[in-house]
């Protein structure tokens, strides 16, 4: 392969990636714990006020280990809390954390 057909070929391709890319990044699986279309604005509302994240920033403090943590239901990814409606992963946080009792 020539080196200029060899550079064509590399711009097309990249073009073509650039383009492609929202399409790829469509397909991938949205997380069912953060759907929260199931919610009224006053739901959100009160889960936002308990400053609640997907993801805790202290590592032995999770929803998982948490006394409002409620377990899944079968076949379900997502547990729920004692504090408000709506799906919660098991890796969140809240500011109302709690040790849960053993």
């Amino acid at each position: 392969m020539k080196r200029r057909t060899f550079i064509v070929k590399s711009a097309q391709l990249g073009t073509a990636a650039l383009f492609s890319w929202p399409l790829v990044s469509g397909c991938q699986e949205k997380d069912p714990c953060d759907d929260l279309s199931s919610l009224s604005s006053e739901d959100i509302e009160e889960r936002k006020s308990y400053n609640y994240k997907k993801e805790s920033p202290f590592p032995a403090k999770k929803c998982i280990n948490c006394d409002l943590w409620i377990e899944p239901e079968e076949g379900s990814a997502c547990g729920s809390c004692g504090l408000f409606e709506g799906p919660v992963h098991i890796n969140g946080y809240c500011d109302e954390w709690v040790m849960k009792e053993v």
